[in-house]
């Protein structure tokens, strides 16, 4: 998947870059202006068997905020995770699946609540109707509550429109 080359490109080439840490940014977000600050602050202040640190985010799709789209990898951790990677196609959530098993080998996660950006706002139509499609299949006990959201919000929000069409899709295949 376009995802699981990018993940680890960004990690190879985190790696490459001889810093200590390593700030990975979703392209999906509108970040706070003070993202970058913040970071740095929290990697100032970590213990070492620390490999990974993530930020929450607001999500507009799934109502709530997440631990996901910004995180901090140190680079001393980048060989396990490229090394624990699934292989390509190995599903849906590779950088999740590594992360666990990055903790498995020793390392911790660091989970910081606070909401550092916006997530899926202001997206294309079509990336909001692949992201439904695949949220049916991540999410499946999730998505009647998320559906009945969706549907009483599409009058309002046309992303919520392309939402419901992506996720109708999904359910007729």
């Amino acid at each position: 998947t376009p995802f699981w080359r990018t993940l680890r490109e960004g990690l190879q080439r985190g790696l490459n870059s001889g810093a200590s840490w390593v700030l990975s940014v979703d392209a999906d977000i509108i970040p706070a202006p003070d993202l970058y600050d913040k970071a740095r602050a929290c990697v100032d202040h970590v213990e070492n068997d620390i490999g990974v640190i993530t930020f929450m985010v607001q999500d507009k799709l799934l109502f709530g905020n997440r631990y996901m789209a910004i995180r901090i990898y140190r680079a001393a951790a980048i060989p396990d995770m490229l090394a624990l990677m699934p292989p390509l196609g190995g599903g849906v959530r590779p950088e999740s699946s590594t992360i666990t098993r990055l903790v498995e080998r020793g390392w911790r996660h660091k989970l910081v609540p606070e909401v550092l950006a916006l997530h899926d706002y202001e997206q294309f139509y079509r990336d909001i109707y692949r992201k439904a499609y695949l949220h049916m299949q991540k999410h499946g006990a999730r998505m009647a509550r998320l559906l009945e959201l969706w549907m009483r919000l599409a009058d309002h929000d046309s992303d919520y429109q392309a939402a419901l069409a992506g996720a109708t899709d999904a359910m007729l295949e």
